[in-house]
């Protein structure tokens, strides 16, 4: 694993710069919700990015796995947040990311 710069910035989807330690343990967090569905630290991501703005690349990619795996675990997604998530599982469908490529056609 590279050891990441916590002040070097990286970019947003929406093209802003994210600091790197703040959105790696976003990330990481995320992950761990997309291999474990969890209430408890689905909540916890939620409330770091409720809006769902300001997303890294790599949690873009993770959401579309993220919403199914906790539709299948039974864990409540609130109806207007499972209607953004449906927008971006078509997104990253439609750019690519959704057919087997976690890297997405941009890398």
């Amino acid at each position: 694993m590279d050891h990441v710069n916590s002040k070097q910035p990286h970019a947003s989807a929406e093209g802003g710069p994210v600091q790197a330690s703040v959105a790696g343990r976003r990330d990481a967090l995320l992950a761990r919700v997309a291999i474990r569905p969890s209430e408890d630290e689905w909540a916890a991501w939620l409330r770091q990015c409720p809006d769902l703005e300001g997303l890294s690349p790599t949690e873009l990619r993770l959401l579309p796995l993220v919403w199914t795996q906790l539709e299948a675990a039974g864990v409540a997604v609130a109806p207007d947040l499972a209607g953004r998530l449906k927008g971006l599982h078509r997104k990253m469908w439609m750019c690519g990311c959704g057919r087997g490529s976690l890297i997405g056609p941009w890398v």
